[in-house]
């Protein structure tokens, strides 16, 4: 028997006879004929009974079995008979219908047979060959991995960033670890050095005063010597029995019992030990004082354009002549060359000073924390700034709104000083504390230090801008 024959014969016995297709989910009742379960439930619901099609025997649902010896048949012959289709047509082939698939159904998203297409399942729905609905269903894979792509290269950049900012992280924490470490061995080697210094000092006291009464106590040991011998000859004077001997030495005798030693002085050799610990962190404090460069705001890293390099004290900004790969974090200026003060304020009267000599073009002040950071900025009070500046061609300005202010000054330290109570915002020449110019306005929120360079023209030289350190008063 061929195998297209062979296939047909076990169609045949494969087959329900109520739907005279292949068995989908076999049951049988007690009389063994089987039916797929779909079809006997909906015999049964059409007849009102529960009868067999075929011997006409009467069941119920609960005498039904299923069969899984045929459901494993049934599925191992629609195996074979697409595998044959597929070798014999060159094409896969419906389960159901053993036929070619050619159509693509949109609505249920499944590919049919011709058979298929006039079951009632797929009934009025739009079908497509299955050339052109693969096309279609391509295209908009197309469109779609064109939008993946595009959001996976977002993703690559971002990530790029994330990994910079790690770098960035950990170069520094190993950058201010380095800094707090030296600064605090500079504390370390101030103090061992006074430390040293004060202990030598006692030591060399301790000496000379050791040395003194060592001295005294020389001396005094060997009068107490010559007394002793002094004692010694008169009470053998004393028990002399020959008066003609005793008298004639008692003159000498009588000499040696006057004494001419005037009585020792009192010692007052002491270590004088409150010169040494009295006050002696108060006093070294003092001291310590006038090595501290203490500032009154320092500069923020993380605000600061790439274009600018920070002093590692964080006190000095400089122009730098390209642009460093720093992390695009929200809160630093990416194309104003500007940077921040660490510290905000919200209340209080503060103020600052910096230098500016030999600059030919800068800006500072204060500007609230809302500030734009990105693309191109207006500084001026509309946009949150308070800030007097410096043109290339050597004018002088504060930044106002509508417009610039002119300015007819050429300070070389200027002093900021902020009222927020007061809303005041004013400029001071600090050689001589004379008004540069001052801003009135209401503050509504966080103010910081403002700092802003520009690049010399037609020249090499790099700008540079420096927050002045305190003067430290002692106290008396």
């Amino acid at each position: 028997m061929e195998q297209g024959q062979q296939i047909s014969w076990l169609e045949d016995e494969l087959s329900c006879p109520i739907c005279q297709d292949i068995f989908k989910n076999p049951v049988f009742p007690p009389c063994q004929h089987n039916f797929c379960g779909a079809c006997l439930m909906g015999y049964w619901k059409q007849k009102g009974g529960g009868e067999c099609p075929i011997c006409r025997e009467n069941y119920s649902s609960s005498d039904l079995k299923w069969n899984r010896t045929l459901a494993n048949i049934v599925d191992s012959f629609l195996k074979e008979v697409s595998k044959a289709r597929a070798q014999s047509e060159s094409g896969p082939v419906c389960e159901q219908h053993r036929e070619l698939l050619k159509l693509f159904c949109q609505e249920d998203a499944e590919v049919l047979c011709v058979v298929c297409l006039h079951s009632k399942k797929h009934q009025n729905h739009k079908c497509l060959p299955l050339d052109e609905a693969a096309k279609e269903g391509k295209d908009v894979l197309g469109i779609s991995i064109e939008t993946l792509k595009a959001k996976k290269e977002k993703f690559l950049g971002i990530k790029k960033e994330y990994d910079l900012t790690l770098n960035h992280i950990k170069s520094q924490a190993s950058r201010t670890e380095r800094q707090i470490r030296q600064e605090f061995q500079k504390l370390h080697s101030f103090l061992h050095t006074e430390e040293a210094m004060l202990l030598d000092s006692l030591r060399n006291e301790v000496k000379n005063q050791v040395r003194s009464v060592q001295e005294k106590v020389k001396r005094i040991a060997e009068e107490i010597s010559m007394l002793k011998a002094n004692i010694k000859t008169i009470e053998c004077q004393l028990s002399q029995r020959d008066s003609a001997l005793f008298l004639q030495n008692l003159p000498a005798t009588k000499k040696r019992a006057q004494c001419a030693l005037e009585d020792p002085e009192p010692l007052s050799a002491m270590i004088n030990v409150g010169y040494y610990v009295g006050s002696l962190q108060y006093r070294v404090w003092r001291k310590m004082l006038t090595i501290i460069n203490a500032v009154p705001v320092t500069l923020d890293p993380n605000t600061a354009a790439p274009w600018l390099q920070l002093s590692e004290d964080l006190t000095m900004m400089g122009y730098f002549p390209s642009k460093q790969r720093l992390p695009d974090n929200p809160e630093r200026f990416d194309s104003c060359v500007s940077v921040l003060g660490s510290e905000g304020f919200t209340m209080g009267r503060h103020h600052w000073d910096v230098d500016v000599k030999g600059q030919s073009g800068w800006c500072l002040g204060v500007a609230k924390e809302s500030v734009r950071r990105k693309d191109v900025l207006q500084v001026d009070t509309e946009n949150g700034f308070w800030a007097i500046g410096m043109m290339d061609g050597g004018e002088y300005y504060a930044c106002t709104s509508p417009w610039r202010t002119e300015l007819s000054i050429k300070p070389q330290i200027i002093r900021v000083y902020l009222d927020i109570k007061g809303g005041k915002v004013s400029f001071y020449n600090a050689e001589n504390m004379s008004l540069l110019f001052s801003f009135t306005d209401t503050f509504t929120e966080k103010l910081y230090p403002y700092f802003c360079l520009c690049l010399e023209p037609d020249t090499t030289k790099l700008a540079t801008m420096k927050i002045c350190p305190l003067k430290v008063t002692l106290p008396n």
